[in-house]
């Protein structure tokens, strides 16, 4: 077989492959999102199906990369009748106060909140502070830090955190994770 023959048989095969490949890729199911719920802090957060979870029910969760990625956090702070200038004064007041450069008002799902933003050596970069909505058991104080990521993470995380608004009976208060 003269060598141009050979040449076309083997881009053949290669690009025959290369389509294999692709569409065995394609073919992959995407992997669900991974649904974390807070029945008394009235909120949940769609995490990619690849991310580590972990969380106390009225207390915290944890989000983040399995691999040395961005990390987010939630944690409930109680404040007496929450209000944002509240969650402000009591953030302003602690240990990162001093460090504070700048805040912003922010929306998240529709909740009116405050991104503060941190100077470089403090423990985080950014805090997003929200009061979540009552559902059943009053409303609650909701500090989402990150450490190891940029704005755009940030923001991406904060798009996949959303409040119920319905009223959840008690009895239903009880795992987490779906």
């Amino acid at each position: 077989m003269p060598l141009r023959g050979i040449v076309f048989v083997l881009r053949v095969a290669i690009a025959s492959l290369l389509l294999f490949i692709v569409l065995a890729c394609a073919a992959q199911p995407a992997e669900p999102p991974l649904i974390y719920e807070d029945l008394w802090l009235c909120f949940r957060v769609e995490a990619p199906g690849h991310w580590k979870v972990d969380g106390v029910p009225g207390g915290f969760a944890s989000f983040g990369v399995p691999t040395a990625g961005p990390e987010f956090r939630i944690v409930n702070v109680h404040i007496q009748n929450p209000t944002l200038d509240k969650a402000f004064d009591h953030l302003r007041s602690g240990a990162l106060g001093f460090s504070m450069e700048g805040v912003q008002e922010f929306v998240v799902d529709g909740q009116p909140a405050l991104w503060v933003t941190f100077e470089e050596e403090a423990d985080f970069p950014f805090v997003l502070l929200v009061i979540a909505p009552d559902c059943g058991d009053g409303q609650h104080t909701l500090f989402t830090y990150t450490s190891g990521s940029d704005p755009e993470d940030f923001a991406f995380f904060l798009g996949r955190l959303h409040f119920m608004y319905e009223t959840i009976d008690p009895s239903e208060r009880a795992t987490p994770y779906r």
